[in-house]
């Protein structure tokens, strides 16, 4: 048997800063949304990832 070990190091987790792991979906009208958590209300830049809603067929604009 294989076992596996994954490490994970964040250092915004370490220092305790808001952030997200997520995706930020940034709408046309400059509203974001978290693709990971639905409450999420950090602004865009508080992601790891940003994506341009027209990259992910958004429906909504």
């Amino acid at each position: 048997m294989e076992l596996a070990v994954g490490i994970e190091l964040c250092l915004e987790c370490d220092r305790d800063l808001e952030h997200c792991h997520g995706t930020a979906i940034v709408h046309l009208d400059g509203f974001s949304e978290c693709s990971e958590d639905p409450d999420c209300r950090l602004i865009a830049a508080a992601h790891w990832f940003q994506s341009l809603c027209e990259q992910e067929a958004c429906q909504s604009c």
